[in-house]
């Protein structure tokens, strides 16, 4: 078949990357799909020259040790329209084997159907670059990926939260109909930011591909992962009718299996080793709800609300959750508002002399009052936040300074 130029003019690009890269036709049935383009990266992991391997197919690469449960979850996941990552086993021109990662994305020219697959492959065996050198195959990976289409994420390959809730609903939809169930697991990442502050953006990209590399391998038939906030994985479960009738049990051990591939073992980060720390939470259709965006928000409701203390813990949505959030999001907006408007003031409390009974100083304390004459809101309950919002610079520069100090009340303490 013709291949036209890749999307968005990233020939370049392609020849240049220091990753294997294959493009596809998209037909997945025999003798599909067929191979219309490689860089030279691949015919060095490979040992194929460009006229051996175009117009083939890449089953050629496949052999005895090739895991044929990772191949089906690639296909069930490419019919799907998903993304996929994955390890197994090829061959070499000349037999030898070797292991391999790969991602393949479904390319959208036009943002329109599937047109070609695009796949980006490495050694698992080879060494690992220096900081460097990743960088930059790292940003030439993301413009690659990010030629993919409106609805995969440029870091991972996965599904974006735009396509997560197109392919959740359909699932939905699907599980109607066969009166199954539908699980998603949202798993959110506690304390990346460390990782982007200490080492950068390249750093904390790696880390999150490698994440997702992770629980695409640990992914059964059907399931699909997406990266659908900044630090927050999904999987979406389907389950079968015949597992229906223990659908919590089923979603509990498959939120238990991701939770294990991404804690078990630590990550590599600059050299160093890293443990993560995630917390999971599991919605299900449709006992939860019907809609793929509640559902979300649930799964990802109950995490946001543990996560500060319960590490690599799973809990259930919870429908009481959406108020408690309601009150802290209000909370929250109302402390913003207290310190740009400087509401937070000291007040003094006497420091008396026991034998003399004589004032011989005051302690100051900080207060946030309150309208319609509630009691004002002591530091142990708006200070942790104001730490966690980053105000605590400009909370102590207005409470300590001395316009700050003038708007003290020491009469409520009978000065």
């Amino acid at each position: 078949m013709e291949f036209r130029e890749p999307p968005n003019g990233l020939e370049a690009t392609i020849e240049q990357s220091d990753f294997a890269v294959v493009i596809t036709s998209a037909e997945l049935d025999p003798p599909g799909p067929v191979i219309v383009h490689v860089n030279d990266a691949f015919t060095r992991m490979t040992g194929y020259t460009r006229e051996e391997v175009l117009g083939a197919t890449p089953r050629i690469l496949q052999g005895p040790a090739t895991d044929r449960r990772v191949l089906d979850r690639l296909k069930s996941n490419l019919r799907a329209g998903d993304s996929f990552e994955g390890c197994t086993w090829n061959y070499h021109k000349n037999g030898t084997p070797y292991q391999v990662e790969w991602t393949i994305t479904p390319l959208r020219p036009e943002g329109k159907g599937i047109e070609y697959f695009f796949s980006v492959q490495r050694l698992v065996t080879e060494q690992h670059p220096t900081q460097e050198r990743l960088a930059g195959q790292t940003r030439r990976l993301s413009a690659l990926l990010n030629a993919a289409g409106a609805n995969h994420d440029p870091v991972t390959g996965a599904l974006n939260h735009r396509g997560m809730l197109s392919r959740l609903q359909r699932l939905i939809d699907d599980s109607k109909a066969s009166h199954s169930a539908t699980g998603l697991v949202s798993l959110q990442f506690m304390r990346l930011n460390r990782v982007d502050q200490a080492f950068g953006v390249e750093a904390i990209n790696l880390l999150l591909s490698d994440i997702g590399v992770r629980l695409g391998n640990r992914l059964e038939a059907d399931e699909s992962l997406a990266r659908s906030h900044e630090h927050t994985f999904a999987i979406l479960v389907p389950v079968d009718s015949n597992t229906a009738n223990d659908t919590d049990r089923h979603l509990m051990a498959r939120a238990r299996a991701l939770v294990d591939a991404v804690t078990q073992e630590a990550f590599e980060v600059a050299g160093e080793a890293f443990h993560v720390q995630v917390s999971a939470g599991i919605a299900r259709a449709p006992i939860d709800s019907h809609h793929a965006q509640e559902l979300a928000l649930l799964a990802e409701e109950v995490v946001q609300d543990r996560s500060n203390t319960d590490a690599n813990s799973i809990h259930w949505a919870d429908h009481d959750i959406k108020p408690i959030q309601r009150r802290k999001i209000k909370f929250e907006a109302d402390l913003q508002r207290a310190v740009t408007e400087r509401e937070v003031v000291l007040f003094y409390q006497p420091i008396v002399d026991l034998d003399s009974g004589e004032v011989v100083g005051a302690e100051a304390l900080a207060r946030w009052p309150q309208p319609d004459g509630h009691a004002p809101i002591g530091p142990d309950q708006f200070i942790p936040l104001a730490e966690e919002l980053g105000l605590m610079d400009r909370l102590g520069t207005q409470v300590f300074d001395p316009l700050g100090q003038d708007r003290c009340r020491p009469s409520r303490v009978g000065f």
